[in-house]
């Protein structure tokens, strides 16, 4: 996934003066391919009509072939994906997901055990075993505690 930058959080928070919002919707600010895109999808909502007209524009001129080379890129964000999808751009690749229909998607016949094993081959514990064991261990010690406080007769 595609780290956030700050130019983009500047962006993201409207800290950025007009002149500068406008540069961004021309396309000539941005350093990077992913920060550029995100910040014209975000000046198409910019309060200034010309900002917004600049930004749409300057998508436009973006080469269909381009953009669907850069959606396919497996860091690209779904938002992004999905804001080009409404406009009709897609992935140039999307890989194909196969699903034999007639067999099972899991096959519990053939697991050994349900719990993940390292590499040694041995058994770990899951989190929520971790946590159980922790909750009884606090508990136990709750008991001794409590039974140490009562008074004997």
């Amino acid at each position: 996934m595609i780290a956030p930058t700050p130019l983009l959080d500047f962006f993201k928070r409207g800290e950025v003066a007009r002149d500068v919002r406008l540069l961004a919707a021309q396309g000539v600010l941005a350093p990077r391919a992913y920060e550029q895109l995100e910040i014209l999808v975000l000046l198409l909502d910019d309060p200034d009509a010309e900002v917004r007209e600049t930004a749409e524009q300057t998508l436009g001129r973006i080469p269909r072939e381009v953009l669907e080379a850069f959606l396919g890129r497996s860091d690209v964000p779904i938002g992004l994906r999905e804001f080009f999808g409404d406009r009709g751009v897609f992935p140039a690749q999307i890989p194909q997901i196969t699903v034999p229909e007639d067999e099972p998607l899991i096959d519990a016949a053939s697991a050994d055990s349900l719990e993940p094993a390292d590499e040694a081959g041995d058994a770990r514990e899951t989190g929520s075993q971790t946590l159980a064991q922790m909750g009884r261990s606090r508990a136990r010690g709750k008991c001794v505690r409590r039974s140490s406080a009562i008074p004997t007769r």
